[in-house]
């Protein structure tokens, strides 16, 4: 069957440093979805290693 790989592909935002971007996150249990600038978006799903947690961390960042 079609399984993922864990490679995505994707195209540059064009953004710079300074740049003013709008993000909208939405968190529903374990699933994050990311929205930027009303035309890109990606998903995650975040496993909890503390029970107690009550942070989270997402990084993004660009790799040629």
């Amino acid at each position: 069957g079609d399984y993922f790989h864990g490679v995505y592909k994707s195209e540059s935002l064009g953004l710079w440093d300074g740049d003013k971007i709008k993000i909208h996150l939405f968190v529903d249990h374990s699933i994050i979805d990311v929205f930027i600038n009303d035309q890109y978006a990606f998903c995650v799903r975040m496993f909890v290693s503390d029970e107690d947690a009550r942070l989270c961390h997402l990084l993004a960042g660009y790799h040629p």
